[in-house]
């Protein structure tokens, strides 16, 4: 619990960080533009204006996670801070569409900027107070495993560079006489929108759930697999209900001779395993596997060669044999790639001719693909 006080915490002081920085560049930036007529220092201002408010979003959202579960929400409020990312993405888009009308505008316009020595001064106290905070989030983001931290630090940079080209269409006017202000303006308005999509893919694509990421899966299976009692693992999904709130379930193969109660203790050392050094909340369903039956042995080394040859990437599990008169049933299912699920039916009539073949009897196979 004390872990996910601190995040929250130090989340906000980055929330309340923003804000302030924020807001100051933001007031000095549009002043400035009005001052000098520059459409694109004006721009630049209203950038920091929406990321004063993505701030604060970011703020309320570091501080409504914390709420603890309660009867309609069992696993607790985390996922509030991915709607802060949606709600940031939200007003960056708005901003964006209307950044571009004026700046259309503005190069359509005649009329010039009036740019002056206390203009180049504020942007580059921007630019020093933008890096600062990149800096800031990037180390906070770090500490604490924070996709949006290292998202406000990433956006910090780019509100760096953007006032960088800012200052250069202002020195660009100032010294040669080229009106370029709406130009800027423009491309830092298109600037805004991209960050904006990017954002808000990012944040609708964990909406609706990603199933964690290869890495964890790894070192989930990793750990499942690390136990000598551990046959194979399968079946692994993972649920994400924000930073610190993963639960996943998973399915272990064991012998079958070993006793309920010692099948038990296993994979409640698994979970609490799990929790304790991944943070996940993992829940494992036991699998009895038979390694002591010749016959079925015989049969999953033929199943494991032909996969194996077909494609490395093909395994299977939940093996279960049913003999019959006629025929043998054989009930099992086949992880396979994306890319060749459509292969599926082709690679099952050719490891059934390969089954009856090499092992001289009749199999009818029953299979469930896992893509």
């Amino acid at each position: 619990m004390k872990k996910e006080i601190n995040r929250s915490k130090i989340g906000q002081i980055s929330g309340i960080i923003g804000i302030i920085c924020n807001c100051v560049l933001s007031a000095t930036k549009i002043f400035a533009g009005a001052v000098s007529g520059s459409l694109s220092v004006t721009a630049d201002g209203l950038n920091n204006l929406s990321d004063a408010a993505s701030s604060v979003v970011a703020f309320l959202g570091y501080r409504l996670s914390e709420k603890p579960a309660d009867k309609k929400h069992p696993f607790g409020h985390a996922r509030i801070e991915y709607l802060a990312n949606l709600t940031v993405a939200t007003l960056m888009l708005f901003m964006g569409f209307e950044l571009t009308k004026s700046s259309v505008i503005k190069m359509i316009s005649t009329e010039k900027a009036s740019f002056s020595v206390l203009t180049f001064i504020i942007l580059a106290i921007s630019i020093a107070v933008k890096i600062f905070m990149m800096l800031f989030n990037r180390h906070m983001g770090k500490k604490i495993s924070s996709a949006t931290l290292m998202a406000v630090a990433a956006d910090s940079r780019n509100d760096a560079i953007a006032t960088t080209v800012v200052a250069l269409s202002a020195a660009t006017e100032y010294f040669f006489n080229i009106k370029v202000d709406g130009i800027a303006g423009l491309l830092l308005a298109l600037f805004i929108l991209y960050s904006g999509i990017i954002t808000a893919k990012g944040a609708v694509s964990t909406l609706l759930g990603e199933g964690g990421s290869p890495k964890l899966k790894n070192e989930i299976t990793a750990l499942i697999l690390s136990n000598n009692d551990i046959i194979g693992c399968h079946d692994l999904i993972v649920h994400d209900y924000g930073p610190e709130k993963i639960y996943a379930s998973i399915h272990v193969e064991m012998n079958k001779n070993a006793t309920p109660m010692y099948s038990h203790r296993i994979i409640d050392l698994l979970e609490r395993k799990c929790l304790k050094r991944l943070g996940v909340h993992l829940v494992i369903h036991h699998d009895p596997v038979a390694t002591d039956d010749p016959g079925e042995n015989q049969i999953r080394q033929a199943i494991e060669d032909f996969l194996s040859e077909r494609d490395p990437r093909l395994k299977f599990h939940d093996l279960r044999i049913v003999e019959r008169n006629t025929a043998t049933l054989l009930y099992f299912d086949i992880e396979i790639p994306e890319e060749i699920f459509g292969e599926r039916h082709s690679i099952a009539l050719e490891l059934e001719s390969h089954l009856n073949e090499s092992l001289s009897r009749r199999f009818i196979l029953n299979i469930t693909y896992d893509i």
